[in-house]
């Protein structure tokens, strides 16, 4: 199952999020090593890279990449920096070429601090291991409302895969908080102090489409808070990722927003009050750089990235706020 993380997350009366943030996960660390991998795909100046063995980088560790000539010597690509490390590969942005890179070309990258890939080493080696901070990766079988269905509304070319991840049940029982499933439904608690997020995606996609019916409930004297956070980060590095994503309800208000510099800024706002005890639908569809928002089959917004993105899917619980997902998924390639 999948590892929900807190992060500290403010809401200004103005509705502005500013972030800030503490991660729980407990990283497992070795020495510096010599990490090998290859090259499965490239994209402009940046390569995704499947790393071998138990151990992953860090954001910023140098990956240089090269070719055998058969029967002849090691040829040099050039060097790339670690820039995201995703559920099964690492992706790397580049810092200088001598040479064109290609996929199956040889990976080398020095990292002074690689992460295990299975927190508490209890996992069997060889197996596809989720991110570190990641715990199991469950599928969890898509459930939809009559036909809000993505089959049927996303227009992402090509096909997409269920790569849904069922969220742990967890507990912080000095903060008041806790994750836990209520029949069918996950139910997440946030401590007044703290918002919680969970992973629903077992990767990062550029296409996809998430659902989550939801409904959410305000803590003593806090707005109510529960909706999406699609993030460029893992688990593990999601906190104050440029470039992050919400949409969900905040209060009264249906609200889009984008982090960048350092704050939250508006992109969509609309005043719709709840119906007290109803599961409200919310959907994000991307197809390449476009991005469509959805609350219970409406349009919200419809906007369009000016840079190429990967993306991990969160459901997301504001600090003070009960929220129950009755029903969520995430199809993505």
């Amino acid at each position: 199952m999948a590892r929900t993380s807190i992060a500290r997350i403010y809401f200004p009366a103005v509705s502005l999020l500013t972030l800030a943030a503490l991660s729980l996960s407990v990283l497992d660390f070795a020495d510096a090593a010599e990490l090998k991998g290859k090259v499965i795909s490239v994209a402009a100046q940046q390569v995704r890279l499947a790393i071998e063995g138990d151990y992953l980088p860090q954001v910023g560790d140098q990956a240089t990449i090269s070719f055998q000539i058969p029967g002849g010597p090691t040829v040099r690509v050039g060097t790339w920096k670690v820039s995201e490390l995703g559920a099964d590969f690492v992706t790397a942005t580049l810092v200088e070429a001598t040479g064109t890179p290609a996929v199956d070309q040889i990976a080398i990258i020095d990292s002074a601090k690689p992460s295990r890939r299975f927190p508490g080493g209890d996992a069997p080696s060889g197996s596809s291991p989720p991110v570190t901070g990641w715990r199991d990766p469950t599928p969890s079988p898509p459930q939809f409302y009559g036909s809000h269905s993505p089959q049927g509304s996303v227009h992402a070319k090509g096909s997409l895969e269920d790569i849904t991840m069922k969220p742990a049940a967890e507990s912080w029982p000095d903060r008041q908080a806790r994750a836990e499933y209520v029949g069918l439904n996950f139910v997440v608690t946030a401590p007044a102090s703290n918002s919680l997020y969970s992973p629903i995606s077992s990767r990062a996609v550029s296409n996809f489409s998430a659902l989550a019916s939801l409904r959410v409930e305000g803590g003593k004297g806090k707005e109510a808070v529960s909706g999406f956070l699609v993030s460029t980060a893992p688990i593990a590095s999601v906190d104050f990722a440029s470039g992050n994503l919400f949409f969900g309800r905040i209060e009264q208000r249906i609200v889009v927003s984008r982090f960048d510099d350092g704050t939250w800024r508006e992109m969509s706002a609309v005043s719709q009050p709840p119906r007290p005890g109803e599961f409200e639908a919310f959907e994000i569809l991307r197809d390449g750089g476009e991005y469509v928002f959805r609350m219970n089959q409406s349009e919200i917004l419809r906007w369009k990235a000016s840079d190429p993105r990967l993306d991990f899917v969160y459901l997301f619980t504001g600090h003070g706020s009960r929220a129950e997902y009755a029903e969520y998924s995430v199809r993505g390639r």
